[in-house]
Protein backbone atom coordinates (compact mmCIF):
# COMPACT_ATOMS: atom_id res chain seq x y z
CA UNK A 1 0.00 0.00 0.00
CA UNK A 2 1.42 3.27 -1.26
CA UNK A 3 -1.25 5.61 -1.58
CA UNK A 4 -2.45 6.89 1.76
CA UNK A 5 -5.56 8.60 2.65
CA UNK A 6 -6.41 7.37 6.24
CA UNK A 7 -7.68 4.42 7.41
CA UNK A 8 -10.43 3.66 5.67
CA UNK A 9 -7.94 3.02 2.47
CA UNK A 10 -6.20 0.65 4.54
CA UNK A 11 -9.00 -1.82 5.13
CA UNK A 12 -10.16 0.20 8.39
CA UNK A 13 -9.75 -0.32 11.76
CA UNK A 14 -10.77 -4.14 11.61
CA UNK A 15 -10.93 -6.89 9.06
CA UNK A 16 -12.01 -10.39 10.06
CA UNK A 17 -11.72 -13.07 7.80
CA UNK A 18 -13.01 -17.27 7.76
CA UNK A 19 -10.32 -18.87 6.61
CA UNK A 20 -12.02 -21.80 4.05
CA UNK A 21 -10.14 -24.33 5.54
CA UNK A 22 -11.34 -23.46 8.74
CA UNK A 23 -10.07 -20.65 11.39
CA UNK A 24 -10.12 -17.13 11.82
CA UNK A 25 -7.75 -14.01 10.47
CA UNK A 26 -8.25 -10.95 12.08
CA UNK A 27 -6.49 -7.61 11.04
CA UNK A 28 -6.20 -4.80 13.39
CA UNK A 29 -5.06 -1.32 12.40
CA UNK A 30 -4.39 1.03 15.16
CA UNK A 31 -1.86 3.35 14.48
CA UNK A 32 -0.40 5.52 17.45
CA UNK A 33 -3.52 4.95 19.79
CA UNK A 34 -2.78 0.96 19.48
CA UNK A 35 0.60 1.89 21.02
CA UNK A 36 -1.34 3.30 23.88
CA UNK A 37 -3.02 0.53 24.21
CA UNK A 38 -0.03 -2.24 23.84
CA UNK A 39 1.56 -0.63 26.61
CA UNK A 40 -1.42 -0.45 29.37
CA UNK A 41 -0.91 -3.26 32.00
CA UNK A 42 -2.46 -6.74 31.82
CA UNK A 43 -4.69 -5.80 34.54
CA UNK A 44 -6.02 -2.23 32.74
CA UNK A 45 -9.64 -2.47 30.92
CA UNK A 46 -9.07 -4.18 27.74
CA UNK A 47 -8.70 -1.79 24.20
CA UNK A 48 -12.32 -2.40 22.09
CA UNK A 49 -10.39 -5.28 19.83
CA UNK A 50 -8.92 -7.33 22.28
CA UNK A 51 -11.77 -10.04 23.00
CA UNK A 52 -11.69 -10.53 19.40
CA UNK A 53 -8.34 -12.20 19.93
CA UNK A 54 -9.73 -15.29 22.25
CA UNK A 55 -11.46 -16.39 18.28
CA UNK A 56 -8.44 -15.69 16.46
CA UNK A 57 -5.92 -18.08 14.97
CA UNK A 58 -3.62 -15.91 13.24
CA UNK A 59 -3.77 -11.75 14.13
CA UNK A 60 -2.37 -9.30 12.30
CA UNK A 61 -1.52 -6.21 14.46
CA UNK A 62 -0.39 -3.39 12.89
CA UNK A 63 0.48 0.68 14.25
CA UNK A 64 1.67 1.44 11.55
CA UNK A 65 5.32 3.81 11.32
CA UNK A 66 3.14 6.37 13.30
CA UNK A 67 4.83 5.09 16.37
CA UNK A 68 7.68 7.59 15.69
CA UNK A 69 4.94 10.25 16.84
CA UNK A 70 5.28 8.70 20.27
CA UNK A 71 8.95 7.85 20.69
CA UNK A 72 10.76 9.77 18.17
CA UNK A 73 14.26 7.89 18.91
CA UNK A 74 13.13 4.49 19.25
CA UNK A 75 14.42 4.62 22.85
CA UNK A 76 10.88 2.65 24.59
CA UNK A 77 10.20 0.24 21.42
CA UNK A 78 11.73 -2.54 23.55
CA UNK A 79 9.73 -1.59 26.01
CA UNK A 80 6.15 -1.99 24.20
CA UNK A 81 7.22 -4.53 22.56
CA UNK A 82 7.48 -6.78 26.03
CA UNK A 83 4.32 -5.38 26.66
CA UNK A 84 2.03 -6.13 23.86
CA UNK A 85 3.85 -9.85 23.73
CA UNK A 86 2.46 -10.03 27.26
CA UNK A 87 -1.14 -8.78 26.47
CA UNK A 88 -1.78 -11.33 22.91
CA UNK A 89 -0.06 -14.08 24.61
CA UNK A 90 -2.64 -13.64 27.63
CA UNK A 91 -5.39 -13.19 24.76
CA UNK A 92 -4.78 -15.62 22.62
CA UNK A 93 -5.34 -19.51 21.82
CA UNK A 94 -2.43 -21.31 22.72
CA UNK A 95 -2.33 -22.23 18.72
CA UNK A 96 -2.78 -18.56 17.31
CA UNK A 97 -0.06 -16.82 15.14
CA UNK A 98 0.89 -13.45 15.76
CA UNK A 99 1.84 -10.86 12.84
CA UNK A 100 2.98 -7.73 14.23
CA UNK A 101 3.43 -4.91 11.39
CA UNK A 102 5.08 -1.27 11.57
CA UNK A 103 3.88 -0.38 8.27
CA UNK A 104 5.67 -1.27 4.68
CA UNK A 105 9.13 0.25 3.89
CA UNK A 106 7.83 2.99 0.98
CA UNK A 107 9.84 6.23 0.09
CA UNK A 108 8.18 9.77 -0.75
CA UNK A 109 6.53 9.81 -3.68
CA UNK A 110 5.75 6.25 -4.03
CA UNK A 111 1.91 6.86 -5.32
CA UNK A 112 3.37 8.28 -7.93
CA UNK A 113 5.99 5.56 -9.41
CA UNK A 114 5.65 4.08 -12.57
CA UNK A 115 6.82 0.98 -11.32
CA UNK A 116 7.88 -0.81 -7.90
CA UNK A 117 11.45 -0.75 -6.80
CA UNK A 118 13.26 -3.85 -8.28
CA UNK A 119 15.32 -4.80 -5.17
CA UNK A 120 15.48 -4.11 -1.22
CA UNK A 121 18.56 -2.40 -1.82
CA UNK A 122 16.81 -0.02 -4.27
CA UNK A 123 14.21 0.16 -1.52
CA UNK A 124 16.62 1.53 1.41
CA UNK A 125 18.69 3.58 -1.48
CA UNK A 126 15.17 5.60 -2.22
CA UNK A 127 14.96 6.31 1.43
CA UNK A 128 19.09 7.19 2.09
CA UNK A 129 20.46 4.04 2.37
CA UNK A 130 20.72 1.54 5.14
CA UNK A 131 21.77 3.36 8.13
CA UNK A 132 18.46 5.12 10.10
CA UNK A 133 19.22 7.18 13.04
CA UNK A 134 16.82 8.91 15.09
CA UNK A 135 15.78 12.53 13.79
CA UNK A 136 16.59 15.88 16.67
CA UNK A 137 12.88 16.15 17.42
CA UNK A 138 9.80 14.05 17.29
CA UNK A 139 6.77 15.19 15.26
CA UNK A 140 4.37 16.41 16.49
CA UNK A 141 1.31 14.13 14.75
CA UNK A 142 1.75 10.94 13.50
CA UNK A 143 1.49 12.12 9.67
CA UNK A 144 3.85 15.29 10.26
CA UNK A 145 7.24 14.79 7.46
CA UNK A 146 10.82 15.62 8.54
CA UNK A 147 12.02 18.05 5.60
CA UNK A 148 15.36 18.05 4.11
CA UNK A 149 15.44 14.08 4.20
CA UNK A 150 14.68 11.59 1.76
CA UNK A 151 13.24 9.11 4.47
CA UNK A 152 10.78 12.00 5.33
CA UNK A 153 8.12 9.67 7.46
CA UNK A 154 11.19 7.56 9.01
CA UNK A 155 9.88 4.46 7.08
CA UNK A 156 13.52 2.95 7.76
CA UNK A 157 13.17 3.13 11.77
CA UNK A 158 10.53 -0.09 12.71
CA UNK A 159 12.82 -2.53 10.32
CA UNK A 160 15.83 -1.26 12.06
CA UNK A 161 13.82 -2.49 15.20
CA UNK A 162 11.99 -5.60 14.38
CA UNK A 163 14.20 -7.89 15.75
CA UNK A 164 13.63 -7.32 18.82
CA UNK A 165 10.36 -9.28 18.67
CA UNK A 166 12.21 -12.37 17.78
CA UNK A 167 14.48 -12.07 20.19
CA UNK A 168 12.00 -11.04 22.99
CA UNK A 169 9.46 -14.15 21.65
CA UNK A 170 12.21 -16.64 22.06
Amino acid sequence: LCSYGGVGDEGGALTAAALRSGGTLVKVLGHAPMVDELRRPLSAPWAWWEPLLRRADIVVANVGHHYRALDGRYARYGAMVRAALARFDARMPPHAHLVFRTSNIGHLGCERAAAPLLSRAAAWSALGGWEWSAPPFQPEYFGQARAGVADVYDWRAPPSHESLWATLAA
